[in-house]
């Protein structure tokens, strides 16, 4: 049987917890524009890394041939989910960017202040809703954890129709349709909304698929041992995620402040790190290690590179 792992975050080095979001309205673009940077912004990009350290945690199909006997639909439910995972967490990170884009947007039509870059900033906390009672009033901390179907349960909640992260988008998207605010910043708040709600079906039909290996006994059918590795065994991983973090820093101050050929060139150096850290990922995973995505995003931070 695995062991479950959960590597936490240290509580200090993150964002406030959110408070829970009444209906409604937001009351004015500055409140809007807090909620993005404190909460929605930092709560995308944790989520991201979460779903992609669980990706890694999935066994290739490759590897379970000696299972097909037991499970003969093992490959196929494998090459699924993993997919799965990978585009939810690439998902993540294009919400992150689309919310990034309503502040920028926000601030180009004079509606708030031009502020700078806040650097990159993960969450404290993240939405765990207790499913008898009121779904914004429970919270988890972020944590890399293989795929068990705990943590499949817990990436269901967050996404889950009216929970906390789609009441906040479903409360900014009714704040932008208001005449006073311009149609496209609807149009893009309302494509992020409907862009979790598919995350939200994808995640059930891969816990509908997983179901048959949830008893601790088959548990190992699908997952890889996976442990959070140390800088040292993960130092290639490493050096592709940091140059990743340094180019989507880089990138967003570019166009916060309208320069976009250099932005263009910084993103496309972190899309060409971002196939080699999947690589480097997907290498160490198959030895039982995982890359330790959070705890180096902290070392930087301490670093003041952001």
């Amino acid at each position: 049987m695995l062991e479950k792992i959960n590597v936490l975050i240290p509580q200090e080095h993150f964002d406030s917890a959110p408070e829970p979001q009444k209906p409604n309205h937001y009351s004015d673009p500055e409140e809007l524009v807090w909620v993005l940077r404190e909460h929605l912004i930092p709560l995308e990009l944790t989520l991201s890394l979460e779903y992609l350290y669980a990706y890694f945690s999935l066994r290739h199909s490759e590897e379970v041939v000696a299972d097909v006997a037991q499970f003969p639909t093992l490959s196929q439910d494998l090459n699924f989910v993993r997919r799965t995972l990978l585009m939810i967490s690439v998902g993540e990170m294009t919400h992150y960017r689309w919310a990034h884009q309503l502040l920028w947007l926000l601030q180009a039509e004079g509606l708030a202040q031009p502020t700078e870059s806040q650097g990159i900033k993960l969450s404290r906390k993240i939405p765990r809703p207790d499913e008898l009672g009121a779904p914004d009033q429970g919270f988890r901390r972020p944590a890399l954890r293989p795929l068990t179907p705990d943590v499949l349960a817990d990436f269901i909640a967050v996404e889950r129709p009216s929970g906390y992260i789609d009441g906040a988008y479903a409360k900014l998207v009714a704040t932008l349709k208001q005449s006073e605010y311009p149609q496209h910043l609807y149009e893009l708040a309302a494509k992020i909304d409907a862009d979790g709600m598919d995350h939200y079906s994808k995640l059930i039909e891969a816990q509908r698929i997983l179901e048959p290996y949830s008893q601790s006994a088959a548990i190992a059918a699908y997952l890889r041992p996976l442990q959070v590795g140390t800088p040292e065994e993960t130092r290639d991983a490493l050096d592709h995620y940091r140059e990743i973090l340094l180019g989507v820093q880089q990138t967003y101050a570019s166009i916060s402040q309208g320069e976009f050929r250099a932005a263009g060139e910084t993103v496309s150096c972190a899309r060409d790190q971002m196939t080699f850290l999947q690589e480097e990922g997907e290498k160490l995973a198959r030895q039982g290690i995982g890359v330790p995505f959070f705890s180096d995003a902290i070392e930087f931070l301490h670093r003041g590179l952001y």
